[in-house]
């Protein structure tokens, strides 16, 4: 990776971290997106969708391409930044388990994804999108 892509990559992962804090409900809904992975020295970079579902009191992922996924318990949540622990619970053959999700709110049904590995190194980032019926339902019951 070239100096300059690894300064772009730097800036995009880190800039939204300057942003306000916003309320408490802000992170509840189904939030779906492509994410590119941060390779391994001599392996190939690849993309997945993930898809996160968060309730009040409950939150599950899903990589539909992988074929694995599970429950996230939180961690902590400060401001605008929420971090989730992942606890797979089945395609555990086809993906790393123990990882930790870092979410950051850049805007009303957008945020930042972020995946460490279990030993917190920074494995992918991408960008998801909240699926704003599932938030109206969820308003209404």
């Amino acid at each position: 990776m070239s100096a300059r892509r690894r300064w772009l990559f730097l800036l995009l992962v880190w800039l939204p971290l300057a942003a306000p804090a916003t309320d408490s409900d802000a992170f509840l809904g189904l939030w779906r997106g492509e994410v590119t992975e941060i390779p391994l020295p001599g392996r190939d970079v690849a993309r997945y969708e993930v898809s996160i579902h968060i309730a009040p009191g409950a939150a599950t992922v899903a990589y539909p391409g992988l074929g694995c996924g599970g429950a996230l318990h939180p961690l902590r949540r400060r401001g605008r930044l929420l971090g989730l622990r992942e606890a797979l619970d089945y395609g555990l053959d086809r993906c790393e388990a123990n990882g930790r999700t870092e979410l950051y709110l850049l805007g009303t049904g957008l945020v930042a994804y972020r995946w460490f590995d279990a030993r917190g190194r920074l494995r992918a980032t991408g960008r998801l999108r909240r699926e704003e019926s599932l938030l109206m339902v969820m308003a209404y019951s």
